[in-house]
């Protein structure tokens, strides 16, 4: 299993890649949708924030030792989100608010955010299974385990950012 360290580089990695990409945008840019029913850049970064935050409040919750491989899910949570052909719909509690977004409030709340995780995860046992939310895909997931969902749902918004900003460039 990896150490705390390296997780917390990679989620530095992962981190660093999200605020650049972010930081491509022009303010004008940031909220444009590609399609009336995609959403902007703004809105995946904002999603993005409102996970993660969501996330970090399981990660510090009731915990119990896993009687499994405590990375068990990794590859499977990866493979699914490096899957862009699949489309996925957010629920409602982390779907992105309609109101304009701000870039550098954005990068604000989410380098915020990221740096909890970290103190997370040095913190604590990640192999710990996380009891106050079950993923309805996933299942019981152990820190370990929530901390690469982070790092690969951001990977596949990195992704979609790129192609918004394809779409709105033109």
């Amino acid at each position: 299993m990896k150490n705390a360290a390296e997780l917390i580089e990679e989620l530095n990695n992962s981190t660093n890649m999200l605020t650049n990409q972010i930081s491509l945008f022009k303010d004008n840019e940031f909220n444009v949708k590609p399609e009336p029913n995609q959403w902007s850049a703004g809105d995946v970064a904002e999603h993005i924030y409102i996970l993660e935050s969501f996330i970090n409040k399981v990660l510090k919750g009731t915990c119990i030792p896993a009687e499994r491989n405590p990375e068990e899910k990794v590859l499977v949570v990866k493979n699914i989100f490096s899957n862009f052909d699949k489309k996925f719909n957010a629920p409602d509690p982390i779907a992105p608010s309609v109101n304009l977004k701000s870039i550098d409030r954005l990068l604000d709340d989410i380098r915020a955010s990221r740096l909890i995780t970290q103190q997370i995860v040095s913190a604590n046992d990640l192999s710990l299974i996380c009891k106050d939310f079950v993923h309805k895909g996933f299942g019981e997931m152990t820190r370990t385990e929530w901390v690469h969902f982070c790092i690969f749902h951001t990977d596949r918004h990195l992704h979609q950012m790129q192609k918004i900003k394809e779409k709105i460039l033109g």
